[in-house]
């Protein structure tokens, strides 16, 4: 999942080729120093805890509505 957020969002800026190179080889030289991006496009969650955060989610977007926001945004 990472490795593919990686490919995804290489930009040359925020996510280099050496981005991509570190995490590929995370499995033969371990855990290092080397911090990485990671932009989630996707949220997973469990059957129990998904159903209460959609419900959040359209709470917040009716909320933002209710105040003059653009929801749709």
């Amino acid at each position: 999942m990472l490795l593919e957020n990686l490919l995804r969002n290489e930009d040359g800026v925020n996510v280099t080729g050496g981005d991509i190179e570190s995490l590929a080889n995370f499995a033969t030289t371990g855990p290092g120093e080397k911090e990485i991006a990671f932009s989630p496009a996707r949220i997973l969650l469990q059957d129990l805890t998904g159903v209460p955060a959609v419900v959040d989610l359209a709470a917040m977007r009716d909320a933002v509505a209710a105040l003059g926001g653009r929801a749709n945004r």
